[in-house]
Protein backbone atom coordinates (compact mmCIF):
# COMPACT_ATOMS: atom_id res chain seq x y z
CA UNK A 1 0.00 0.00 0.00
CA UNK A 2 1.33 3.44 -0.65
CA UNK A 3 2.05 6.39 1.40
CA UNK A 4 -0.31 8.94 0.81
CA UNK A 5 1.85 11.80 1.72
CA UNK A 6 5.15 12.26 3.85
CA UNK A 7 3.29 14.55 6.48
CA UNK A 8 3.81 13.99 10.12
CA UNK A 9 1.85 17.25 11.43
CA UNK A 10 -1.72 15.67 10.37
CA UNK A 11 -3.55 15.72 13.75
CA UNK A 12 -7.28 14.62 14.41
CA UNK A 13 -8.68 16.26 16.50
CA UNK A 14 -13.02 16.28 17.18
CA UNK A 15 -12.93 19.37 18.89
CA UNK A 16 -11.36 22.66 18.99
CA UNK A 17 -9.20 23.33 22.79
CA UNK A 18 -11.57 25.58 25.10
CA UNK A 19 -10.29 29.19 25.76
CA UNK A 20 -8.36 29.44 29.06
CA UNK A 21 -10.46 31.46 31.54
CA UNK A 22 -9.37 34.91 31.90
CA UNK A 23 -7.35 36.34 35.20
CA UNK A 24 -8.93 39.33 35.92
CA UNK A 25 -11.80 39.53 37.91
CA UNK A 26 -13.12 42.28 36.20
CA UNK A 27 -12.76 40.08 33.11
CA UNK A 28 -14.10 36.90 34.83
CA UNK A 29 -17.56 39.10 35.36
CA UNK A 30 -17.77 41.44 32.76
CA UNK A 31 -20.86 40.96 30.99
CA UNK A 32 -20.65 40.76 27.07
CA UNK A 33 -23.04 43.42 25.50
CA UNK A 34 -25.86 41.89 23.44
CA UNK A 35 -24.90 41.94 19.91
CA UNK A 36 -21.70 40.05 20.56
CA UNK A 37 -23.87 37.42 23.10
CA UNK A 38 -25.76 36.90 19.67
CA UNK A 39 -23.02 36.66 17.18
CA UNK A 40 -20.25 34.34 18.73
CA UNK A 41 -22.14 30.78 19.05
CA UNK A 42 -22.88 31.73 15.27
CA UNK A 43 -19.04 32.92 14.23
CA UNK A 44 -18.07 29.70 15.91
CA UNK A 45 -20.46 27.59 14.32
CA UNK A 46 -19.81 29.01 10.77
CA UNK A 47 -15.92 28.41 11.25
CA UNK A 48 -16.25 24.63 12.38
CA UNK A 49 -18.35 23.93 9.24
CA UNK A 50 -15.69 25.61 7.14
CA UNK A 51 -12.86 23.91 9.41
CA UNK A 52 -14.79 20.78 8.00
CA UNK A 53 -15.78 21.28 4.97
CA UNK A 54 -11.94 21.89 4.17
CA UNK A 55 -11.22 18.45 6.31
CA UNK A 56 -13.23 16.88 4.03
CA UNK A 57 -11.50 18.18 0.75
CA UNK A 58 -8.28 17.67 2.38
CA UNK A 59 -8.94 13.99 2.89
CA UNK A 60 -10.23 13.94 -0.35
CA UNK A 61 -6.70 14.89 -2.00
CA UNK A 62 -5.15 12.68 0.04
CA UNK A 63 -6.76 9.62 -1.09
CA UNK A 64 -5.24 10.38 -4.83
CA UNK A 65 -2.54 8.09 -4.76
CA UNK A 66 -5.35 5.44 -4.03
CA UNK A 67 -7.29 6.88 -6.96
CA UNK A 68 -4.57 6.38 -9.45
CA UNK A 69 -3.29 2.68 -8.46
CA UNK A 70 -6.83 1.75 -9.02
CA UNK A 71 -6.63 3.92 -12.28
CA UNK A 72 -3.65 2.02 -13.36
CA UNK A 73 -4.56 -1.73 -12.46
CA UNK A 74 -7.65 -0.54 -14.82
CA UNK A 75 -5.38 0.88 -17.99
CA UNK A 76 -3.17 -2.39 -17.45
CA UNK A 77 -6.35 -4.67 -17.89
CA UNK A 78 -7.55 -2.49 -20.30
CA UNK A 79 -4.06 -2.40 -22.01
CA UNK A 80 -3.66 -6.55 -21.76
CA UNK A 81 -6.86 -6.92 -24.43
CA UNK A 82 -5.33 -4.34 -26.82
CA UNK A 83 -1.46 -5.79 -27.00
CA UNK A 84 -3.17 -9.57 -27.31
CA UNK A 85 -4.66 -8.03 -30.23
CA UNK A 86 -1.65 -6.01 -31.56
CA UNK A 87 0.29 -9.32 -31.07
CA UNK A 88 -1.96 -11.48 -32.74
CA UNK A 89 -2.59 -8.76 -35.67
CA UNK A 90 0.78 -7.38 -35.93
CA UNK A 91 3.14 -10.36 -34.50
CA UNK A 92 6.23 -7.82 -36.20
CA UNK A 93 5.58 -5.77 -33.16
CA UNK A 94 5.46 -7.93 -30.54
CA UNK A 95 8.93 -7.07 -30.15
CA UNK A 96 9.10 -3.84 -30.62
CA UNK A 97 9.98 -1.32 -27.82
CA UNK A 98 6.50 0.96 -27.09
CA UNK A 99 5.42 3.26 -24.27
CA UNK A 100 2.86 6.07 -23.89
CA UNK A 101 1.29 8.66 -21.79
CA UNK A 102 -1.29 11.03 -21.47
CA UNK A 103 -1.40 14.34 -23.85
CA UNK A 104 -4.33 16.38 -23.79
CA UNK A 105 -6.75 13.75 -22.06
CA UNK A 106 -5.90 11.25 -25.37
CA UNK A 107 -3.07 8.80 -25.66
CA UNK A 108 -0.04 9.57 -26.81
CA UNK A 109 2.72 7.24 -28.14
CA UNK A 110 5.88 8.45 -26.90
CA UNK A 111 8.28 5.67 -28.33
CA UNK A 112 10.83 6.80 -30.50
CA UNK A 113 12.33 3.86 -32.32
CA UNK A 114 9.21 3.03 -33.66
CA UNK A 115 9.01 4.04 -37.31
CA UNK A 116 6.08 6.92 -38.33
CA UNK A 117 3.37 4.09 -40.00
CA UNK A 118 4.27 1.67 -36.74
CA UNK A 119 3.34 4.71 -33.96
CA UNK A 120 0.56 5.69 -36.43
CA UNK A 121 -0.85 1.97 -35.99
CA UNK A 122 -0.09 1.67 -32.53
CA UNK A 123 -1.69 5.04 -31.53
CA UNK A 124 -4.84 3.95 -33.39
CA UNK A 125 -5.04 0.48 -31.32
CA UNK A 126 -4.66 2.10 -28.11
CA UNK A 127 -7.02 5.22 -28.58
CA UNK A 128 -9.56 3.32 -30.42
CA UNK A 129 -10.04 1.47 -27.19
CA UNK A 130 -12.59 3.26 -25.18
CA UNK A 131 -12.10 1.07 -22.32
CA UNK A 132 -8.64 2.05 -22.80
CA UNK A 133 -8.95 5.92 -23.15
CA UNK A 134 -11.29 6.12 -20.52
CA UNK A 135 -9.22 4.67 -18.05
CA UNK A 136 -5.96 7.03 -18.91
CA UNK A 137 -8.16 9.75 -18.67
CA UNK A 138 -9.24 9.05 -15.13
CA UNK A 139 -6.07 9.27 -13.74
CA UNK A 140 -5.24 12.00 -15.85
CA UNK A 141 -8.21 13.95 -14.39
CA UNK A 142 -7.71 12.41 -10.54
CA UNK A 143 -4.33 13.69 -10.34
CA UNK A 144 -5.35 16.91 -11.42
CA UNK A 145 -8.33 16.78 -9.09
CA UNK A 146 -6.09 16.24 -6.06
CA UNK A 147 -3.91 18.86 -7.20
CA UNK A 148 -6.34 21.42 -6.72
CA UNK A 149 -8.08 20.12 -3.65
CA UNK A 150 -4.72 20.46 -1.89
CA UNK A 151 -4.38 23.98 -3.23
CA UNK A 152 -7.67 25.17 -1.57
CA UNK A 153 -6.53 23.36 1.53
CA UNK A 154 -3.42 25.51 1.85
CA UNK A 155 -5.17 28.50 0.96
CA UNK A 156 -4.03 28.72 -2.40
CA UNK A 157 -6.71 28.33 -5.38
CA UNK A 158 -5.32 27.75 -8.78
CA UNK A 159 -6.38 30.43 -10.86
CA UNK A 160 -8.51 29.08 -14.05
CA UNK A 161 -5.31 30.47 -16.01
CA UNK A 162 -3.45 28.42 -14.24
CA UNK A 163 -5.12 25.29 -14.52
CA UNK A 164 -3.68 24.43 -18.20
CA UNK A 165 -0.25 24.49 -16.82
CA UNK A 166 -1.43 21.92 -13.68
CA UNK A 167 -2.90 20.01 -16.50
CA UNK A 168 0.19 19.65 -18.55
CA UNK A 169 2.35 18.86 -15.37
CA UNK A 170 -0.12 16.11 -15.04
CA UNK A 171 0.19 14.54 -18.41
CA UNK A 172 4.36 14.33 -17.53
CA UNK A 173 4.49 12.48 -14.55
CA UNK A 174 4.60 9.11 -15.96
CA UNK A 175 4.86 6.96 -18.96
CA UNK A 176 2.59 4.11 -18.59
CA UNK A 177 4.74 1.05 -19.27
CA UNK A 178 7.87 2.73 -17.42
CA UNK A 179 5.59 2.69 -14.23
CA UNK A 180 4.36 -1.16 -14.81
CA UNK A 181 7.94 -1.37 -14.81
CA UNK A 182 8.58 0.27 -11.64
CA UNK A 183 5.98 -1.25 -9.42
CA UNK A 184 6.71 -4.49 -11.01
CA UNK A 185 10.18 -3.82 -9.37
CA UNK A 186 8.97 -2.93 -6.28
CA UNK A 187 6.97 -6.03 -6.00
CA UNK A 188 10.22 -8.11 -7.15
CA UNK A 189 11.98 -6.55 -4.02
CA UNK A 190 9.17 -7.19 -1.72
CA UNK A 191 9.04 -10.90 -2.48
CA UNK A 192 12.55 -11.27 -2.43
CA UNK A 193 12.70 -9.84 1.44
CA UNK A 194 9.69 -12.29 2.18
CA UNK A 195 10.87 -15.22 0.62
CA UNK A 196 14.61 -15.06 0.17
CA UNK A 197 16.31 -13.30 -2.92
CA UNK A 198 17.19 -16.59 -4.31
CA UNK A 199 13.69 -18.04 -4.20
CA UNK A 200 11.69 -18.42 -7.46
CA UNK A 201 8.08 -17.92 -7.80
CA UNK A 202 5.69 -20.04 -9.82
CA UNK A 203 2.28 -19.13 -10.20
CA UNK A 204 -0.57 -22.69 -9.81
CA UNK A 205 -0.43 -23.22 -13.20
CA UNK A 206 3.37 -23.98 -13.01
CA UNK A 207 4.32 -20.54 -15.20
CA UNK A 208 6.92 -18.87 -13.22
CA UNK A 209 6.48 -15.78 -12.10
CA UNK A 210 9.23 -13.09 -12.90
CA UNK A 211 9.19 -9.54 -12.21
CA UNK A 212 12.53 -8.85 -12.37
CA UNK A 213 13.03 -8.71 -16.31
CA UNK A 214 12.20 -4.86 -17.61
CA UNK A 215 9.56 -4.24 -19.40
CA UNK A 216 9.89 -3.02 -22.98
CA UNK A 217 8.04 -4.81 -25.27
CA UNK A 218 4.47 -5.58 -25.71
CA UNK A 219 5.40 -9.75 -25.07
CA UNK A 220 6.96 -8.26 -21.85
CA UNK A 221 3.92 -6.44 -20.77
CA UNK A 222 1.96 -9.95 -21.54
CA UNK A 223 4.26 -11.91 -19.16
CA UNK A 224 4.21 -9.21 -16.36
CA UNK A 225 0.48 -9.10 -16.21
CA UNK A 226 0.16 -12.99 -16.37
CA UNK A 227 2.13 -12.47 -13.21
CA UNK A 228 -0.07 -9.45 -11.23
CA UNK A 229 -3.12 -11.54 -12.05
CA UNK A 230 -1.41 -14.99 -10.56
CA UNK A 231 -0.12 -12.79 -7.34
CA UNK A 232 -3.48 -10.68 -7.36
CA UNK A 233 -5.63 -14.10 -7.16
CA UNK A 234 -3.23 -15.97 -4.59
CA UNK A 235 -2.34 -18.55 -6.77
CA UNK A 236 1.04 -18.49 -6.30
CA UNK A 237 4.15 -20.40 -4.55
CA UNK A 238 7.85 -19.87 -3.75
CA UNK A 239 10.45 -22.08 -4.04
CA UNK A 240 13.36 -21.66 -1.86
CA UNK A 241 16.81 -22.17 -2.33
CA UNK A 242 16.69 -24.98 -0.32
CA UNK A 243 13.91 -26.78 -2.17
CA UNK A 244 11.29 -26.14 0.04
CA UNK A 245 7.88 -24.86 -1.12
CA UNK A 246 5.68 -22.18 0.65
CA UNK A 247 2.51 -20.50 -0.94
CA UNK A 248 2.26 -17.41 -1.28
CA UNK A 249 -1.00 -16.73 1.11
CA UNK A 250 -1.62 -13.02 0.74
CA UNK A 251 -3.13 -11.51 -2.58
CA UNK A 252 -0.96 -9.48 -3.38
CA UNK A 253 -1.80 -6.34 -6.31
CA UNK A 254 1.27 -4.64 -7.11
CA UNK A 255 -0.41 -1.74 -8.83
CA UNK A 256 -0.93 -0.42 -5.16
CA UNK A 257 3.09 0.55 -4.71
CA UNK A 258 5.04 3.32 -4.14
CA UNK A 259 5.78 3.64 -7.81
CA UNK A 260 2.56 5.58 -8.17
CA UNK A 261 3.25 9.03 -8.71
CA UNK A 262 2.57 11.87 -5.73
CA UNK A 263 1.42 15.57 -7.61
CA UNK A 264 0.57 17.87 -4.92
CA UNK A 265 1.54 21.27 -4.52
CA UNK A 266 5.06 21.69 -2.46
CA UNK A 267 3.79 23.86 0.37
CA UNK A 268 1.24 20.82 1.43
CA UNK A 269 4.12 19.14 2.76
CA UNK A 270 5.14 21.64 5.38
CA UNK A 271 1.60 22.97 5.99
CA UNK A 272 0.46 22.16 9.63
CA UNK A 273 -2.86 21.00 8.56
CA UNK A 274 -5.79 19.43 10.82
CA UNK A 275 -8.32 16.92 10.10
CA UNK A 276 -11.84 18.26 11.75
CA UNK A 277 -14.26 15.68 12.13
Amino acid sequence: MPSLIGIDNIADVSTSPSDPMPSTSAARFQMPNAATARSTPTSAACSNEAERARSRKLISALRTPLKLSADAQRIARALALVVHAIVRERPDLALAPFDFAVRDRAIHITSVDLNDGDRAWFDSQLNGNDRLVRAVRSFHDNAVRGYLLAAECLGQPVAPHECDEVSRQADALVTFIALFGQLAKEMAASLAFAYGKDSTFRAESGVRIDLTQPIAHAIDFLAFMQSARALANGLAYATRPDGSTVPIESRLNLFYGSGIPVFFPPDLYAADLRVIE
